[in-house]
């Protein structure tokens, strides 16, 4: 009855059931009456044989699907299938894209989640969710849970859970700081990302009895959200990788002319058989551990240079886990070990190192590739604002004084 009433009718009634059972809380009531829908509403689901979403896929599909596991340019090609889908250039965008979904899929490590998060930060307009939702048209939607917002409790009711599944946040308004300290759903992202796994306990009754309830959400789960932000809530911060959408003139011009192709009709259009392999395929792809053999010469190479700062530690494990994703996409066509394991090959770190070599530089407080473009402006106009500077790049002011502190320092 609760299910159809409206949320005023509702509340009223939790206060009622809250005083009659002499309940913790009106929160706790609340909780328990989420579970009974959230129970009863699974029930009610519909079956695989009547959702269109889950119809038999036909023989074709499955054998392209094949076909591509087999590809070793299934990657650059899923790029390909992007641009084509109306998304301009973003090359690299769209491979972290990819690479962060599919990073789900690595089983949970000694230390937590592997899993990888991401950030896309840049200013209005800039194309930033454009991108990312022509991604999610390669993906079933089993793959991955999107939102748009969410109250502080609301990640440990998701029906069917998040395990080995993609967060999509598409405006990360919730995360970000706001100065009045820690962000509670910003608190169970940040668990879910690093841990794994979110645990939350609470008073209830069983009967007449108090008795302790634990609310479980199990990962491992990636995370991908868009922001006009140039920082988040700090701490989740440390665990992003961050990238930019190209904001430039050239690239401003190049998606008018897009959208005017599409809009006469004159596009490129897309086959949905390849779109639907392409779903298939991630389908096919089993969560399985990868080693890195050569994981102790990256390590000697990132240390040649003495002291790194200490975001380098969590930096340098996404580096990992950006190689054992890729390994992952591949295991069809990669060796395994004794114990079954994927064996990541060295064009696995190639393609991880052009994804995530800038990303890897900017959290570490050196992002070179962006302060030379930065001071090449600042030699040509001589003393200039930060909020100025800001605009003659299209970034915002927030993340030039996220980049300039470290300079000062």
């Amino acid at each position: 009855l609760l299910n159809d009433c409206d949320a005023g009718i509702k509340d009223h009634y939790v206060k009622v059931i809250k005083k009659k059972t002499n309940a913790a809380s009106i929160k706790s009531v609340s909780l328990l009456i989420d579970e009974a829908i959230e129970k009863g509403n699974s029930e009610n689901t519909i079956t695989n044989e009547e959702d269109p979403e889950e119809i038999q896929t036909d023989p074709e599909i499955v054998a392209m699907a094949e076909q591509i596991a087999h590809d070793p340019m299934l990657f650059k090609n899923k790029i390909d299938l992007v641009n084509q889908l109306g998304v301009i250039g973003e090359r690299k965008n769209i491979g972290l894209n990819f690479l962060v979904m599919d990073s789900c899929l690595l089983p949970m490590g000694g230390a937590g989640s592997e899993a990888l998060a991401l950030k896309n930060s840049g200013h209005y307009g800039a194309g930033k969710s454009f991108p990312l939702f022509m991604c999610l048209k390669l993906y079933p939607k089993s793959a991955y849970h999107l939102i748009t917002g969410g109250s502080d409790k609301s990640l440990y009711h998701i029906q069917g859970g998040l395990k080995h599944k993609a967060l999509i946040l598409a405006e990360a308004l919730a995360l970000e700081s706001s100065g009045r300290g820690d962000n509670e759903l910003a608190y169970a992202i940040r668990s879910l990302v690093s841990e794994g796994r979110l645990k939350y306990q609470y008073t209830g009754w069983k009967g007449k009895e108090k008795v302790t309830i634990v609310k479980k959400m199990e990962g491992p789960t990636s995370l991908l959200t868009t922001t006009i932000r140039g920082k988040l809530e700090d701490q989740l911060e440390d665990r992003l990788i961050t990238m930019h959408p190209n904001a430039t003139a050239a690239q401003t011009q190049n998606i008018i002319e897009r959208t005017a192709e599409i809009a006469s009709g004159t596009g490129q259009l897309v086959d949905e058989k390849i779109i639907a392999a392409f779903k298939n395929f991630h389908e096919s792809l089993d969560p399985v551990e990868v080693v890195v053999p050569y994981a102790k010469d990256i390590s000697d190479f990132v240390n040649r240079g003495g002291s790194l700062p200490i975001s380098a530690r969590r930096a340098f494990k996404r580096v990992l886990s950006a190689i054992k994703t890729i390994a992952l996409i591949h295991q069809k066509q990669r060796e395994r070990d004794d114990r079954g394991r994927v064996i990541a090959e060295y064009c696995d770190y190639a393609l991880a190192y052009q994804l995530t070599g800038d990303a890897y530089m900017e959290s570490i407080g050196n992002g070179k590739k962006y302060t030379e473009k930065r001071m090449k402006i600042i030699e040509k106009y001589g003393k200039i604002m930060p909020k100025d500077l800001a605009k003659l790049i299209c970034i915002t002011g927030a993340a030039i004084s996220q980049w300039m502190k470290t300079l000062l320092k």
